[in-house]
């Protein structure tokens, strides 16, 4: 009887240890933004970085949205979706022309689980848009409680878990890369003649 209390008693708490490692796994990601400009706006791209160090992966990237809110005050075009996703713009700008009472979003989802963001590996999206950075960066007229560039992940499919929010943040364009590194060079040279 008391082998059976001991397996019993082990059996449970390897079990607890199971369900508990489970639920502790869940997805964080980094999201970096950059900007291009082109004719009549600007192209997005932004790289999506699965940091889990479990093997969560992420099959749902919500761009400019939480729960309830699009921030986007201009409707996304020419979307871009890593191999196995799609995309699906949401929010009221897509029926009524100009947005009303809301902002618009993008949603990007994976095919399959196979195509689902694997832990340590990074994927790409883009998109054209008006809006210039600055504005991105900024609180939506919508909602001003975020910024454009806050998204939602999932493990899975859109509301599949309790999601994760993030906020893409902006990588530097070259041109403003090269203007540190010339302004850094001049302090120091300016440093050496004192």
């Amino acid at each position: 009887m008391a082998y059976l209390r001991k397996m019993t008693f082990l059996t449970s708490a390897l079990l607890t240890a199971a369900l508990a490692g489970k639920a502790a796994a869940s997805e964080t990601a980094t999201a970096k933004i950059s900007a291009t400009p082109i004719a009549g706006g600007f192209q997005y791209n932004i790289a999506l970085t699965n940091t889990s160090t479990d093997s969560s992966t992420i099959g749902t990237y919500w761009f400019s949205w939480i729960p309830g809110d699009d921030y986007m005050e201009a409707l996304p075009t020419s979307v871009v979706s890593p191999t196995g996703w799609t995309f699906h713009p949401t929010g009221s700008g897509l029926n009524n022309g100009p947005a009303t009472g809301d902002g618009n979003a993008i949603q990007w989802v994976a095919g399959t689980p196979a195509a689902d963001l694997a832990a340590g590996s990074t994927d790409n999206f883009s998109f054209d848009s008006t809006e210039p950075l600055s504005q991105l960066q900024g609180a939506s007229s919508y909602h001003d409680h975020e910024v454009e560039t806050t998204a939602f992940i999932y493990s899975g499919g859109p509301f599949s878990d309790a999601g994760l929010k993030i906020t893409a943040t902006t990588v530097p364009e070259p041109a403003t890369l090269g203007l540190l590194a010339v302004s850094g060079s001049a302090l120091l040279l300016r440093r050496r003649r004192v």
